[in-house]
């Protein structure tokens, strides 16, 4: 992939926690004031398809309060014979300054993924605020 790709063009499948003011579509509508926020409580996901699957070197994150933060990817055409998506590789785990917005994590992809998986692990606080989700 050599361009930009925001989530936007995907959706976002799964959220561990839902606040009706501040929805994870929040995350890919584009909008700087608008975000997805935690209920509290640590880890949180985030699980988002891409459609069509993609192999991008980059997640650029706009984030606040977020502590600590991993990313894992699961391959295109990976599901179990559940129908379950099997397995989720971790591709980076990172710890965030206190004073975080946007954050660029470079994935080492070799074949293209179905879905992207983010997980907050830990915050400043008790909620955290995901602004943004780009590939690139």
């Amino acid at each position: 992939m050599n361009r930009a790709q925001p989530l936007a063009s995907a959706r976002v499948v799964f959220a561990s926690s839902q606040d009706d003011r501040f929805p994870p579509a929040n995350t890919l509508d584009g909008n700087p004031r608008t975000f997805w926020s935690s209920t509290g409580l640590y880890p949180q996901d985030l699980i988002f398809e891409l459609d069509p699957p993609a192999t991008p070197a980059k997640l650029v994150v706009h984030t606040a309060k977020v502590k600590a933060l991993s990313v894992a990817a699961c391959p295109a055409g990976a599901l179990d014979a559940g129908g379950d998506l099997d397995p989720f590789d971790t591709l980076v785990a990172i710890d965030l300054p206190e004073n975080n917005t946007a954050t660029a994590i470079p994935l080492k992809l070799s074949r293209p993924v179905s879905h992207v998986r983010f997980t907050v692990s830990e915050g400043y606080s008790d909620y955290c605020a995901v602004f943004s989700v780009v590939l690139e």
